[in-house]
C-alpha cells in the first residue's frame, strides 16, 4: 500500500497541473433568486455581474434561475440561468438585449485566458434565425457566436472578427459548452468545445484577431438585431475564466 502512495500522489499533481487558474466565476450559485441581480450598481458593485443591459420590465421577466436550468454534468452549480430577450428588451437601442457583465477586479485581458460557458436552447421560445443575432461577444466583436446569419442562419456560429470559423446545427435540448482561447500577448484567439459532459476538444486553431478587454466588455447575453413580439429563452451555466493550462472537464 505504501508503495501506491507516491503514485497517487503523482496522478493528483497531474491532475492539478492539468488545470488553470480560475480568475474569475460567473457561477449563478451566488444568486438566492434573480432580485439579488439587482443589488448591483455603478455604486455598490457588488455581486458576480453587472446587471444593467436589459429592458424596463422587472428583472425577472429576463432573467430566472432554477436547478433545470443548468447542463446537469456540471455537478459544482446548484443552478442555472434562463435569460429572455422580447420586444421589451431594448436597451439603448431598439434592440433587444438583455446582458450580464463580469464584476470584477481581475484583469481578464492579460496572457492566455479561457473564457468558459454552456449554451442550450430546448426549443420553446427559441431563438428567430430570421435576423442576427450575438451571443457572449466582446464589444469589439473580435471574437463571439452569432446565430441567424450567413452562410446558414440555423447554425450557431463562431466567428472571428466577423467571419465564420465554426459552426454547428443548434439543437434543441443540447448542452453546448465553449471556452474561448485568447492569447492576448499574441493577438490571436481559437475554440474549444464539445457538448453535454464530454470534455472540451480543440476544434480552431488560434488565428490572429485584435484582442483586447478591459475586463469590463464581455457580454454573457443576448443581442438580437430583430425586434420581434415573440419571446426568446437562453439557457446558461458554467461560466467562468481561466488562465492556462485549459480545464477541459465539464464539473
Amino acid at each position: 500500500m505504501m508503495h501506491l502512495l507516491p503514485l497517487l500522489c503523482l496522478f493528483t499533481s497531474i491532475a492539478v497541473v492539468r488545470a488553470g487558474t480560475k480568475l474569475w466565476s460567473g457561477s449563478f450559485n451566488a444568486y438566492a433568486a434573480v432580485t439579488d441581480f439587482d443589488k448591483w450598481s455603478w455604486s455598490t458593485p457588488v455581486g458576480e455581474y453587472q446587471w444593467y443591459i436589459h429592458g424596463a420590465q422587472p428583472t425577472s421577466h429576463y432573467l430566472s434561475l432554477g436547478s433545470s436550468f443548468k447542463n446537469p454534468a456540471i455537478k459544482s452549480e446548484s443552478k442555472g440561468l434562463k435569460l429572455t430577450i422580447d420586444s421589451t428588451a431594448t436597451w439603448n437601442s431598439n434592440m433587444e438585449r438583455t446582458e450580464l457583465i463580469p464584476q470584477t477586479t481581475a484583469n481578464l485581458g492579460t496572457a492566455n485566458l479561457f473564457y468558459h460557458f454552456s449554451l442550450m436552447q430546448n426549443g420553446v421560445n427559441k431563438p428567430n434565425s430570421a435576423g442576427e443575432h450575438q451571443i457572449f461577444f466582446f464589444e469589439s466583436h473580435f471574437t463571439e457566436l452569432k446565430y441567424g446569419v450567413g452562410p446558414n442562419t440555423t447554425n450557431l456560429q463562431w466567428m472571428v472578427t466577423g467571419q465564420p470559423k465554426w459552426s454547428t446545427p443548434w439543437t434543441a435540448g443540447t448542452w453546448f459548452n465553449f471556452a474561448y482561447d485568447i492569447n492576448f500577448t499574441a493577438k490571436t484567439v481559437g475554440l474549444w468545445t464539445s457538448t453535454g459532459s464530454s470534455p472540451l476538444k480543440k476544434v480552431v486553431n488560434n488565428v490572429a484577431a485584435s484582442t483586447s478587454t478591459n475586463s469590463e466588455d464581455w457580454h454573457v447575453g443576448v443581442l438580437s438585431l430583430l425586434n420581434a413580439p415573440a419571446p426568446e429563452d437562453y439557457y446558461i451555466s458554467g461560466v467562468y475564466i481561466e488562465n492556462g493550462p485549459i480545464t477541459t472537464t465539464i464539473s
